[in-house]
C-alpha cells in the first residue's frame, strides 16, 4: 500500500477512523462489592478450542453437555470438583449429586470431596444425610472451618438451633476468613441486637488469631464515616496476613475505597498487589474505572491489556466497553475543526489486502499484460442524515455505511483484478495523522484530477443510507476525459447485503465488458470468494484487514486499531465458517502478520489456533500449500517474537 503525496483540500462530513469493530456496551462492573446473584441464568455460555463462545439453553446444557462432561471428568478430581461447583452455582442439583458422591469417595484432596457432596446435599434439602456426611469428615478432620460451616447449615435444616451457634462458631474459630461462614454469624448476631451488636460481632472474629476478613468490613464501617486513616490501618493489617491476596477480598477493598471517592489512595494499596491471573476482571474493573475517572488512560489502557492477554471470552463484553470509555475520556472522537485548509490524503492499494509478500501469498495472483488497462475503484461517499450546508465534521468510530463505503469498492477491485485481463486499483480517503475519511457527499469529477488518479476507467460510488433500503449509486467514468460512461443505483439491505454485492458485481463487470476489451472469466483455481450467503462477513473482513494494515504505517496513533482481538476473532470466524475458503483464511494470516509489527504479544495469541486451524482444515491444490506454508511460517515467526524455544508448528 502506498501514499500518494498529492493532497486534497475537502472537508470531510466525518472522520471515520477505521476501527473495525462495533462497540456493544454493556452495563458497568460497579465499583464495589456485587450484590449475590440470586437468579438463574436463561443460558449458559461455552466455548470451543478457537475461543469462539456459544451459547445453549439451560436445558440443553442438563440433558447434554453437562453429563456428558461429567462423564468425561469421573476420574480427574480437580476438573470434576470445578465442574460440580459450577453446576451447582447454576442451580443443577440432582445432575450434580452423583458425580459428588464419587468425588468424595475418590477425591485426593477428601476434605474437598465431603464439602461438594454436603454442600450437594443441602441444595437437595437432604438434610440428615448432609449431616451424616460432614460429621464423618468432621470426625477426621476436626478444624476444617468449611466442613463446619455446612455441618451448621445441616443442623439448621433439622432445626437444631443450639448445635447451629456452636458449630458455627467452632468454624470460624477454625477458620475466621471463610466468607460464609462469618456472614452468617454476623447477620445472626444483628438480628439479636442491630446494628451495635454486628459491629461488635465483626471486631470478636478480628481479635482471633489470623483473621484478616472481618478488617476489611471494619474498614467499609470506618469508610462510612469519611475516616479513611482506619480503614486504611485495617486493610494493611488484613493484608499483611495474606498469603496470596484474596481475589474477593482485593475486589472490595478497592470496590469500596473506589465508592467513597478515595481513588488514590484505592491505586497506591491495591496497584502493587494486583496479579492479573489469580484477580482478573474482578480487581482489573475497579483499576480502570479510577485511572479514567483520574484522567491516567494510559495506565487504564495497561491493565486493560493485561486483562485482554488472559484470553477469557466471559470477559469480552466487559472489556469492549472499557475501551469505549478510555476512548471517551481520551476525546478520540468529536467536532473536527472545519476551517481551511482541510487537507486529505489518499491511500492506493494496488493488489488484494492479502496479498502479503513476506508470506509467499502474492506470487499467487494472476500477472498482467503492462498494456492491460486500469480501472480505479474510489472508496464509496456517504450521507445517512441530511447534514445543514455548516454542519461540523465528525471524527467517530467505524459505523456500518463507512465499512460498507469501503468494502464495496474493496471487493470490485479485487474480483477485478481476479477475474479480469485488467489491473485494478482501491483508493481511500485518509487523514495524514491516521483516519479513514467518510464523505458525505458524492466525489465530483476533479476528485480525479486533484487524486492524479491515473488510470483507464474509475468507478465512483455513494451511498444514500438516509432510509431503508439504502441506494448504492454508481458511474464509470473515461478518466482521459472525465466522462461518465453509465450510471445506475442498487438497493441493498444493510443488515445483509451479501445477495446484491454478488448482484453488484456481475453488474460492474457487464458494464465495463461492454467498454473496453474486457476477458472475464472465474478467479484463478482456489482464489474464489466464499458462497454469496457469506458475502456481506467477507467483505466487511476485507475492510478490517485494510484497517489492520493502515495501523503498521508510520505515524499512525498506537490505539488506531479499536477492539483488535475482535477483529481478528471475525477473521478467525469466518475462517471456520468457510473453512474451505482460501481468501478468508489470508486474510487471517497476513492481519497477524502485520500485528507482529505492532503488538506481537497481541498476535501470539493466535498462534495455537493458527496452528490448529491448519491441523483441522488443510486447504487442497497450490494456493492450500501457500496456505499451508504461510502458516507454518507464521507460527515460527510469532514463537521467534515472543522468545520461546522453536518446536515443529503443525
Amino acid at each position: 500500500m502506498g501514499i500518494l503525496d498529492k493532497l486534497l483540500r475537502r472537508k470531510p462530513a466525518m472522520l471515520d477512523d477505521g476501527r473495525a469493530a462495533e462497540r456493544e456496551k454493556p452495563a458497568p462492573v460497579a465499583s464495589e462489592v456485587p450484590a449475590p446473584v440470586t437468579a438463574l441464568p436463561e443460558m449458559i455460555t461455552i466455548a470451543d478450542a478457537y475461543g469462539r463462545s456459544f451459547q445453549v439453553t439451560r436445558e440443553q446444557w442438563r440433558t447434554k453437555f453437562l453429563p456428558q462432561n461429567l462423564q468425561l471428568n469421573l476420574d480427574k478430581p480437580d476438573a470434576l470438583a470445578s465442574m460440580i461447583t459450577d453446576a451447582l452455582r447454576n442451580g443443577f442439583y440432582q445432575e450434580a449429586i452423583g458425580p459428588a458422591r464419587h468425588l468424595q469417595k475418590t477425591d485426593t484432596q477428601p476434605i474437598r470431596g465431603a464439602v461438594l457432596l454436603g454442600a450437594t446435599l443441602l441444595k437437595l434439602k437432604h438434610f440428615d444425610e448432609a449431616r451424616v456426611v460432614l460429621e464423618t469428615a468432621c470426625a477426621q478432620h476436626r478444624n476444617d472451618g468449611t466442613l463446619l460451616t455446612n455441618l451448621a447449615k445441616a443442623y439448621a435444616g433439622l432445626g437444631r438451633k443450639a448445635d447451629v451457634d456452636a458449630t458455627l462458631w467452632r468454624a470460624i474459630e477454625a477458620d475466621p476468613n471463610q466468607d460464609n461462614g462469618l456472614l452468617w454469624y454476623v447477620a445472626i448476631e444483628k438480628e439479636l441486637g442491630g446494628q451495635d451488636a454486628q459491629e461488635k460481632a465483626f471486631l470478636r472474629v478480628a481479635e482471633l488469631p489470623n483473621s484478616w476478613r472481618s478488617q476489611i468490613w471494619l474498614a467499609r464501617a470506618s469508610l462510612e464515616v469519611k475516616d479513611l486513616d482506619h480503614a486504611l490501618a485495617y486493610y494493611r493489617e488484613a493484608l499483611g496476613r495474606m498469603n496470596p491476596i484474596a481475589t474477593d477480598a482485593l475486589q472490595q477493598i478497592s470496590g469500596d475505597l473506589g465508592i467513597h471517592g478515595y481513588l488514590e489512595a484505592m491505586l497506591t494499596l491495591v496497584t502493587p498487589l494486583f496479579d492479573v491471573k489469580l484477580h482478573g476482571l474482578e480487581v482489573g474493573n475497579n483499576l480502570i474505572k479510577a485511572y479514567i475517572e483520574l484522567g491516567k488512560t494510559k495506565e487504564a489502557r495497561a491493565v486493560l491489556e493485561e486483562l485482554y492477554r488472559q484470553q477469557r471470552i466471559d470477559w469480552d463484553k466487559n472489556l469492549l466497553f472499557w475501551e469505549g470509555e478510555i476512548d471517551k475520556a481520551e476525546k478520540r472522537y468529536g467536532p473536527i475543526s472545519n476551517e481551511p485548509p482541510f487537507s486529505l490524503g489518499i491511500l492506493k492499494l494496488d493488489q488484494p489486502v492479502w496479498a502479503r509478500e513476506a508470506l509467499g501469498l502474492l506470487s499467487l495472483l494472476p500477472s498482467k499484460d503492462d498494456q492491460a488497462s486500469t480501472i480505479t475503484f474510489i472508496a464509496g461517499t456517504g450521507t445517512k442524515v441530511v447534514l445543514a450546508e455548516d454542519s461540523q465534521a465528525q471524527s467517530q468510530p467505524t459505523d456500518a455505511l463507512g465499512r460498507m463505503s469501503r468494502a464495496i469498492p474493496m471487493y470490485l477491485a479485487e474480483q477485478v483484478h481476479l477475474r479480469t485481463n485488467a489491473k485494478s486499483t482501491f483508493l481511500q480517503p485518509w487523514m495524514p495523522e491516521g483516519g479513514f475519511v467518510l464523505l458525505g457527499t458524492p466525489w465530483d469529477l476533479e476528485f480525479l484530477i486533484n487524486a492524479q488518479v491515473k488510470s483507464d476507467y474509475a468507478v465512483l460510488t455513494h451511498i444514500d443510507a438516509v432510509d431503508e433500503p439504502w441506494h448504492v449509486k454508481f458511474d464509470l467514468i473515461r478518466v482521459s476525459n472525465r466522462q461518465i460512461i453509465c450510471s445506475w443505483t442498487q438497493d441493498i439491505d444493510p443488515r445483509d447485503p451479501s445477495t446484491q454485492i454478488q448482484e453488484i458485481e456481475d453488474k460492474v463487470l457487464k458494464e465495463l465488458a461492454n467498454v473496453i476489451n474486457l476477458a472475464i472469466s472465474t478467479p484463478p483455481i482456489g482464489l474464489e470468494p466464499p458462497t454469496v450467503a457469506w458475502l456481506a462477513h467477507f467483505t466487511g473482513a476485507m475492510e478490517q484487514a485494510l484497517a489492520v494494515s493502515c495501523a503498521t504505517m508510520e505515524d499512525v496513533p498506537e490505539n488506531f486499531l479499536y477492539a483488535e482481538r475482535s477483529i481478528f476473532n471475525n477473521f478467525l470466524q469466518l475462517s471456520l465458517q468457510v473453512p474451505t475458503n482460501s481468501r478468508s483464511r489470508m486474510l487471517l494470516l497476513s492481519s497477524i502478520h502485520r500485528e507482529i509489527a505492532r503488538k506481537p504479544e497481541v498476535a501470539n495469541e493466535y498462534r495455537d489456533r493458527l496452528a490448529r486451524l491448519q491441523k483441522e482444515h488443510p486447504l487442497s491444490g497450490e494456493v492450500g500449500d501457500a496456505i499451508a506454508s504461510a502458516t507454518q511460517m507464521l507460527v515460527e515467526e510469532l514463537l521467534i517474537s515472543t522468545s520461546q524455544p522453536t518446536q515443529p508448528a503443525l
